[in-house]
């Protein structure tokens, strides 16, 4: 029968469990959620938020949107020297590859996706842009979430930028119940190790007042900002783009909030999702960063992962295709 050699003898898997403690009610929390929020991916095309006119550190960036019930925001920074940069890379076929057989299966279940393969990051590069996927030097990645890795399998040249955190606590959890954790361990590469730098290893440390931990990328003229609370050793990052609508500093927060109110008015999400984020805690701070941030720095771009609101105020395309 298909897919026999994707799971273990029932003995063994209960082996490798450890000890009951919340990854089960954690995936029940999330079928529980699933009927609340009615969650529906759709993966998007690509979109451009501004060319830059200017020689900068970051020439210009590009937006790869994907419009969902909740959106995703993946997205391309061209460098003079560096080259293609990208940040997290969003959903494509290995999605469904990794979710085939169960327990993964639940993933899906939970988050079920829309997709079409000419929407994946390495297909709108080719067909939008010109660029190859073995022309993507660099590849940030926000945490280790399906829907922010499911392309890093499309990248074979790429050197992936992470924080140590992040991977390790990826790594610690057996394949089989890494998925209450929002993790799909298919989805790495097989030589990722060989090809990761991490960021507490590579790069300046800069101490901030508002932020735990800041590094430095000084060639890139890229700052990586430590946003805990969604997924351990979750980073964004901070970088200026010149031209068109994506002229000015940008802040490209990932998870760290869902939606700009949550840091606008200074709003955590519900209680509930503590059933399956990282640290409630630590999301609640991370708010208030991001919150007395916004407030210090107004025109300081920022872009969250799955909120429509801010998407569509520094993507004019959006505000006539999603309504």
């Amino acid at each position: 029968m298909g897919g026999q050699n994707e799971i273990i003898a029932n003995e063994e898997f209960a082996a490798s469990l450890p000890p009951p403690k919340m990854w089960m009610f954690q995936a029940l929390g999330l079928l529980l959620l699933k009927e609340l929020i009615a969650l529906n991916f759709v993966q998007e095309s690509l979109l451009v938020v501004g060319q830059g006119e200017q020689r900068r550190s970051v020439e210009d960036i590009q937006v790869l949107l994907h419009s969902i019930a909740y959106k995703n925001l993946p997205a391309l920074l061209q460098h003079p020297e560096l080259g293609n940069i990208l940040f997290d890379t969003g959903y494509s076929e290995h999605f469904f590859t990794a979710t085939k057989f169960f327990p993964n299966r639940i993933y899906r279940w939970i988050a079920p996706v829309t997709f079409q393969n000419n929407k994946s990051a390495k297909t709108q590069l080719l067909t939008d842009f010109g660029i190859k996927a073995e022309e993507v030097n660099y590849i940030i990645i926000s945490h280790f979430h399906g829907d922010h890795i499911g392309g890093l399998r499309d990248f074979t040249n790429a050197q992936f930028i992470c924080t140590k955190k992040a991977y390790q606590h990826f790594e610690k959890f057996p394949k089989f119940i890494a998925f209450s954790k929002g993790y799909l361990k298919h989805l790495l590469p097989a030589d990722f190790n060989q090809r990761c730098l991490f960021i507490e290893d590579e790069f300046e440390k800069k101490n901030g007042d508002l932020f735990s931990e800041n590094w430095f990328w000084k060639e890139a003229g890229i700052c990586f900002i430590n946003l805990p609370g969604h997924a351990r050793g979750q980073i964004g990052i901070q970088f200026y783009s010149d031209g068109g609508s994506g002229k000015g500093p940008f802040f490209l927060v990932a998870d760290a909030a869902w939606c700009i109110q949550n840091i606008v008015k200074n709003i955590p999400p519900p209680p509930i999702i503590k059933l399956f984020i990282d640290d409630y805690t630590a999301l609640k701070k991370t708010i208030q960063s991001l919150t007395d941030f916004h407030k210090l720095n107004p025109d300081t771009k920022l872009i969250i992962s799955h909120c429509k609101e801010t998407l569509s105020n520094y993507i004019p395309q959006l505000q006539s295709k999603h309504v």
